[in-house]
């Protein structure tokens, strides 16, 4: 299935919802994408850093790890 295009904006608000809904993250502030130049393995964007917020520091990096690669997986980050 072709990846569906995104601005980093809706990118990074998506990554937000998705990793606040795993348990011990809901406190997350704030989710930083970065273009990847040149893409690797089809892959044109990740994560740069985060804000924990009130949540535990570990907790957040595990879920960040797999709400990424699954987004990876779906979505390319567009440039507006």
């Amino acid at each position: 299935m072709p990846k569906k295009p995104i601005s980093r904006g809706a990118l990074e608000a998506l990554l937000l919802a998705e990793v606040r809904k795993q348990p011990g993250c809901e406190a997350v502030e704030r989710i930083v994408v970065v273009p990847v130049k040149p893409p690797r393995s089809g892959i044109n964007w990740k994560v740069r850093g985060y804000a924990p917020g009130a949540a535990a520091a570990s907790k957040v990096a595990r879920a960040i790890v797999d709400v990424e690669h699954q987004l990876t997986a779906a979505y390319d980050l567009i440039e507006v």
